[in-house]
């Protein structure tokens, strides 16, 4: 068996805009994803606008199609909208645990 893969995007929002209602639009439509487990999504307490999604996939190559199929799928439409600027987006496995 092998580790899941953790997906960390920290995104800065557009100023004005409303990513929550895309947000969760998005997050209804990745849980039928091939290899989804869990889906967090973190806002910033510092800044409104920057927030992060860590989300957990059985294995690298299902978040590769996983990332493929995020820009094809309307479901994604508004949450991209609303975001300025993808400051990371990377996949990481878990070294240790406490």
């Amino acid at each position: 068996m092998t580790d899941t893969v953790y997906e960390i995007a920290i995104c800065k929002l557009i100023p004005g805009s409303e990513a929550s209602a895309g947000r969760e639009k998005a997050m209804a439509a990745v849980r039928t994803y091939p290899g989804f487990v869990r889906w967090k999504a973190l806002d910033c307490v510092e800044d409104p606008l920057l927030i992060a999604d860590l989300v957990e996939w059985e294995s690298l190559a299902h978040a590769s199609a996983a990332g493929e199929n995020v820009m094809k799928d309307p479901a994604f439409a508004d949450y991209m909208g609303a975001i300025a600027e993808v400051v990371l987006m990377r996949h990481f496995t878990v070294k240790s645990a406490v």
